[in-house]
C-alpha cells in the first residue's frame, strides 16, 4: 500500500552497521541516516515513528500480545 521506505534512520548502534542490513538496504534504494548523538530533534523523529507503530500494534494485536510480530506489516 505505501511501497518501500526512502530513508531509515538510526542511532548508530552496532546491529544497524553490519553487511546484512547494509545489502537489504542497498536492494531497496533506502537511505541510511544516522542520527548525531544527543541530539534531541532527530531522536525524536525517531521516537515519534516508534510511538506511531506501537499503537497501531497494541489496536490490532490480540489480547495476549502473542501475534505482534504477525501484525507488524500491517502496523508498516
Amino acid at each position: 500500500m505505501f511501497g518501500v521506505l526512502k530513508a531509515i534512520i538510526s542511532d548508530g548502534g552496532t546491529h544497524f552497521y553490519n553487511k546484512t542490513f547494509n545489502n537489504l538496504l542497498a536492494r531497496y534504494g533506502v537511505k541510511h541516516k544516522v542520527a548525531r548523538p544527543y541530539h534531541p530533534q532527530t531522536s525524536g523523529q525517531v521516537e515519534l515513528a516508534n510511538l506511531e507503530i506501537k499503537n497501531i500494534l497494541m489496536k490490532v494485536v490480540n489480547a495476549n500480545c502473542k501475534d505482534w510480530a504477525l501484525r507488524l506489516h500491517d502496523a508498516l
